[in-house]
């Protein structure tokens, strides 16, 4: 089992050349580098139980035959890697790299750079390669080994002196230098040192490679590649490549047993870009193992063509000749000379392979660039890929999980991206398990894991999975190891499927591992059980699959659950990131979303079906995994029986695995909602039907799954005539169910929200009857509830609350959000004076037991309606009175005075009653302070909403409306606004902010009336977000500050801290968060906004008629009005909708805030 670690980042002590700090110019001019250790040290390179001495390296290797020599040198290895930990110790990489000039370059050096590059003329050669697109560098090649027979110097000068402009050095070697090839190193030392005078250099061709759209000499990377490919292929057609061997004086290592031996040419090449290879100028390097390397890459595939092309087909002609009555012996004897001469080639290409291995790969693959180990690894995986029978051996796999451990991410990238092609090509090629993958997993496996889970850079755990991914189609995973990554898919909540994020894209890539297991888990369950597959209308076997896909689902959630340290019951449910995986495996099992739905309609149908697998499957028939923390990873296992919706758990898990496809098909990427509606819709009555009653979380479940379509899916299902019986279950089921609390974490109140609104949005009248109808319902029952407890005089107020939210206010909260909601005067009067006016009284005494159901939504509800009522009243007239021919003067469309009086009766009796409870929650004494302080932030929260809302309605009023424009004015002024409610909501403003300053330890200026009680509050209210709520409840000040009906005492109190309380609260006090500034540098704003976007606030959205909107959004539909009337309005009225379009981004009136909340947590 693997460690219960987050991702952990490993420190990076290598710097290649583009990392360099002098390399951040954009003209490409850099020191020049020098390594004074070309190579890492083997503990940078190897896990303490590896080693880079290839007799230790061979123990582990299938071809492998000790050695006493062999034995000796590992006895050595303990002593080696000691001395090697103690000068670790001492090395860090700049320690180990020198410059011959400072590390950034002076102005100086750069002018006089500058002045040689003008004076210094390129070779022919790199000239063609760096400027032309177009060019045939076949042709070019051609043409250049053409002089080689007759002018050997010449064309290797011009190779060498490619190399150095391709490094941006300033120095040629001319036919003198490179005539000896015994030479070669004296004259690498003399180009060094000339190197190293010349202090700066641009690297042209790793410029043209990584920064092609600023390079000078933008097509130079792709010729030179294409260069150095063609120029063995051309020396195999001139007959460059190998030779027979004419000097007797020919080494034996040179020369095969056909006398037969390489060619000159690819000896001057090896011996000179080897001897490049191991310089200590890191560009130098760079340039001839990328060439070597490219050498090997035709070479691996000439020896494969020589092999299958040509001694193949010679040696089937040689042998159909042999078998012949009578064979032609001059036939037979030709055809034996060319297939020896064929073997002698290949001999020496063979040769060449072995040699570049030694000479160059052994040292590179080590390099202190990281640039070259990557193309070591890169090249390797190209080599094994074109000639398998040669490379395809643990021999050289091991590179591959020596620098796993690599600290560049991109050399593991490189080698985690190559692992899976190698793999996938092996097995295809030989259709059977290959022992070298088998051996390299074996031995490296257990890093590729810890990659998967640890590695601090996602890509490098996506790559790692895609690696898994085919081992497990070898079956080399066992099941620990399965689920140690397959619950990765429950790691990262809160994760869009539709992202491109690479977050996202882990959790497609365990999908997708998931996929790949539980396609095996069912083939092998299939194969070894004898399944009747005609039982049901269903075939068997495929209610075998969905029964895997749940179990494996199953097992990995708990496992998840039991081994991730990420993992908090207390914040995230099961069913949460349950449907989110379900979500991520869309892609691979949508296909089985119709499947799922018969089998949770149906209860009947499947039973003997699902008797056949428990019965076929034996003693192995466990619903759940146990997993023990303590317990060895070996000894967990995964239950090989598939999980079958038998029982109302397993129907739960069903459920939420079905909503979470749905989803994903709805919302993925791929955007497969037609298919998803007629998989789901046909079935969705029956499963409400056949389920509802099971659990109200199954219902709930089902519901988000009806949410999912709009009226034209249910009508492209033609499914569109359901509506008013699933309408009538849905309403059935909200009448038995019990709302204790308005808020976005209560998971019934939030799923009929969403239902409710969902259903407003499908515009069919005579379902928005019914629930129009529920309304008037409710309010009956309400009114008869009131009047029938009255009367006793001897209630259980707790229990006459409970009551009162949970069966009337709670569903009148959420209905009211979409549908007109009135109370009569009668009704009204009731509900305030039998219950909200009592509440106060009540508290004191300690007679709820639950005061965090209290909440006072219903009041803003109430008055939103009103208001919306009253503003779609007003429009009509102004509508009417336009289409109006006749001449009656405007304002006999005006209300009348007892008309507006009336209405502002109704709303003055809900504002009054809430300040007069507000001013004694606020006057409680005797009572946790915290309970006291949570009640009245509901409440004042709640009141100022009311106000904005009245403001907002204020400033939308036409111009000739001037009895609803005095009186409101007059009332709010006179009646709403005074100074015991600017003290309640200043204390309220004191507490949160003592509170968000106790928690960030820090200490607050304060007015000298102040109660100095406030610096000591405890520690009591851990489950709140002291910030999030002091953030809010500023911004809702702010909203009553910009609309003139906040007191300057308490204005210039809110802004005393605003130095202390953190860059977002000094923002919202500047008026300053919602704006865009400073758009070319956006870092700190976006930080800013990123943060704010956590709180339960927003800017205001477009603008509603809708009721329930006017109570979220008041603020927004009322400014956009205003600003559209403003044109017609005086200039005192003109003042008022400057502040209100400023309230635009500073949106005060959000009620349901928890909806926003939510969505930060």
């Amino acid at each position: 089992m693997p460690p219960k670690h987050s991702r952990t980042r490993t420190k990076r002590p290598y710097q290649s050349d583009d990392e360099s700090p002098s390399n951040n110019s954009s003209n490409g001019i850099q020191n020049v580098r020098e390594d004074e250790d070309i190579a890492l040290e083997d503990d940078e390179v190897f896990d303490s139980e590896e080693s880079s001495e290839e007799d230790n390296d061979n123990v582990r290797d299938g071809d492998y035959f000790p050695t006493v020599i062999g034995e000796r040198k590992a006895k050595a290895k303990k002593v080696r890697q000691e001395r090697a930990n103690k000068k670790r110790k001492k090395l860090s990489y700049f320690s180990r790299t020198v410059t011959s000039a400072a590390s950034t370059e002076t102005r100086e050096e750069q002018d006089q750079y500058l002045e040689m590059i003008k004076e210094f003329e390129h070779t022919e050669l790199f000239t063609m390669l760096a400027t032309a697109d177009d060019i045939s560098i076949e042709e070019i090649t051609r043409e250049l080994l053409d002089e080689y027979s007759n002018n050997r110097d010449e064309v290797i000068k011009n190779i060498i002196n490619l190399l150095l402009d391709c490094c941006g050095a300033m120095t040629h070697v001319e036919d003198h230098d490179i005539h000896n090839n015994e030479s070669a190193s004296d004259t690498l030392s003399e180009l060094q040192l000339s190197f190293q005078k010349q202090k700066l250099h641009e690297f042209n061709l790793l410029i043209s490679k990584q920064r092609k759209r600023d390079a000078h000499y933008k097509p130079l990377y792709q010729n030179f590649i294409e260069f150095m490919s063609k120029l063995l292929e051309v020396a195999d057609d001139l007959q460059l490549l190998y030779n027979e061997d004419d000097d007797k004086e020919s080494s034996e290592d040179d020369t095969n047993e056909g006398g037969v031996r390489a060619g000159q040419l690819v000896l001057d090449l090896l011996t000179w870009f080897s001897v490049f290879s191991v310089s200590k100028i890191r560009c130098f390097r760079y340039v001839s193992t990328l060439s070597l390397y490219i050498f090997q890459d035709y070479l691996s595939t000439h020896a494969v063509s020589l092999e299958k092309d040509y001694l193949a087909r010679l040696t089937k002609q040689l042998n159909m000749e042999k078998k012949k009555k009578r064979p032609n012996s001059k036939t037979v004897e030709t055809l034996e000379e060319n297939i020896e001469e064929v073997q002698n080639n290949k001999a020496i290409i063979d040769n060449i392979l072995d040699n570049i291995v030694r000479l160059c790969f052994v040292n590179r693959f080590k390099d202190v660039d990281e640039a070259i180990r990557t193309e070591s690894m890169h090249h390797l995986a190209i080599w094994i890929h074109n000639n398998p029978e040669y490379f395809m051996k643990v021999t050289y796999l091991k590179y591959f999980g020596w620098l796993l451990s690599d600290s560049s991410v991109n050399v593991r990238l490189e080698i985690l991206h190559s692992l899976p092609l190698l793999i996938k090509s092996s097995h295809h090629a030989s259709m059977v398990d290959n022992p070298a993958i088998r051996q390299f997993f074996e031995r490296f496996k257990s890093r590729i894991l810890e990659i998967a889970v640890l590695d601090s850079e996602i890509e490098v755990s996506i790559n790692a999975i895609n690696v898994l991914i085919e081992a497990s189609s070898l079956d080399y995973l066992e099941d620990p190891e399965i689920l140690t990554i397959s619950s990765l898919i429950f790691d990262n909540e809160d994760t869009k499927v539709s992202s491109t994020s690479k977050t996202s894209r882990l959790m497609a890539t365990v999908a997708k591992f998931l996929a790949r297991v539980i396609n095996q888990k069912y083939e092998t369950f299939i194969n070894s059980h004898k399944l009747e597959e005609n039982i049901s209308s269903i075939k068997t076997s495929v209610i075998v699959k969905i029964g895997i896909i749940i179990r494996l689902l199953n097992s990995s959630l708990l496992y998840y659950v039991n081994n991730s340290k990420k993992y908090d019951p207390s914040t995230t449910s099961r069913s949460q990131i349950l449907f989110q995986a379900a979500e991520f495996l869309y892609p691979f099992f949508g296909s089985q979303v119709d499947t799922i739905c018969q089998l949770l309609s149906d209860d009947n149908e499947f039973i003997p079906v699902y008797e056949e697998i428990v019965n076929s499957a034996g003693d192995n028939n466990n619903d759940e995994m146990e997993i023990d923390n303590e317990e060895q990873s070996s000894q967990i296992s995964i239950d090989k029986t598939p999980l079958l919706p038998m029982d109302n758990d397993n129907v739960a898990f069903y459920v939420i695995v079905l909503s979470g496809l749905c989803e994903g098909g709805m919302n993925g990427k791929s955007q497969n909602s037609n298919s998803i509606a007629l998989a789901v819709l046909p079935h969705l009555e029956k499963l409400l039907k056949n389920l509802s009653e099971a659990s109200t979380y199954i219902f709930l479940q089902i519901l988000n799954i009806f949410n999912l379509f709009n009226f034209d899916r249910w009508v492209h299902a033609g499914c569109e005539k359901k509506i008013n019986n699933i309408n009538s279950m849905i309403l059935k089921g909200f009448s038995g169910i019990v709302l204790m609390h308005t808020n976005i974490k209560d998971n019934t109140f939030d799923t009929f929200s969403k239902t409710i609104a969902h259903i407003k949005e499908l515009h069919l009248k005579d379902i928005d009857n019914v629930w129009i109808n529920e309304i008037s319902m409710i309010k009956l029952q309400l009114e008869k509830y009131l009047t029938e407890k009255n009367v006793d005089s001897n209630i259980d107020f707790g229990e006459f609350t409970n009551t009162i939210y949970s069966q009337y206010v709670n569903r009148l909260v959420l209905l009211g959000k979409q549908y007109p909601l009135e109370f009569s005067p009668e009704l009204l009067k009731s509900f305030l004076d039998k219950f909200m006016s009592k509440l106060p009284h009540e508290t004191e005494l300690n007679s709820i037991e639950d005061l965090t159901m209290i909440n006072f939504k219903l009041p803003v509800i109430l008055v939103a309606s009103e208001l919306k009522k009253w503003l779609d009243i007003i429009e009509n007239n102004n509508a009417n009175q336009k289409n109006d021919d006749s001449n009656n003067e405007r304002n006999s469309h005006t209300s009348s005075l007892a008309t507006v009086k009336q209405a502002l009766s109704y709303i003055s009796g809900i504002v009054v009653n809430m300040e007069s409870i507000l001013i004694e929650f606020n006057h409680i004494t005797g009572i946790d302070e915290l309970v006291i302080h949570n009640l009245r932030y509901t409440l004042a929260s709640s009141l100022i909403d009311v106000l904005v809302a009245l403001k907002c309605f204020d400033l939308q009023l036409p111009e000739e409306e001037v009895n609803w424009r005095d009186l409101l004015n007059d009332t709010i002024t006179e009646s709403y606004l005074n100074d015991e409610i600017y003290n309640v909501l200043l204390d309220t403003f004191l507490y949160l902010e003592s509170s968000f300053a106790r928690d960030q330890n820090v200490q607050l200026d304060r007015g000298c009336d102040e109660d100095v009680t406030l610096n000591g509050l405890t520690e009591d209210n851990t489950d709140q977000d002291s910030e999030r709520e002091l953030l809010v409840y500023t911004v809702k000040l702010m909203g009553l500050m910009k609309l003139d009906m906040l007191d300057e005492k308490v204005s210039r109190r809110i802004s005393l801290n605003k130095e202390i309380l953190g860059p977002i609260f000094k923002s919202v006090i500047d008026d300053s968060i919602f704006h865009e500034k400073h758009s070319n540098n956006g870092s700190t704003r976006n930080n800013l906004r990123g943060s704010i976007t956590q709180l339960p606030t927003s800017p205001v959205r477009q603008l509603s008629r809708d009721p329930s909107d006017l109570e979220v959004q008041s603020s927004g539909n009322f400014m956009e009005l205003a600003d559209s009337d403003s044109s017609n309005s005086g200039n005192s009225n003109n003042a008022s909708n400057r502040k209100s379009r400023q309230l635009m981004n500073l949106n005060v009136i959000e009620e349901n805030s928890e909806e926003a909340e939510a969505s930060a947590i």
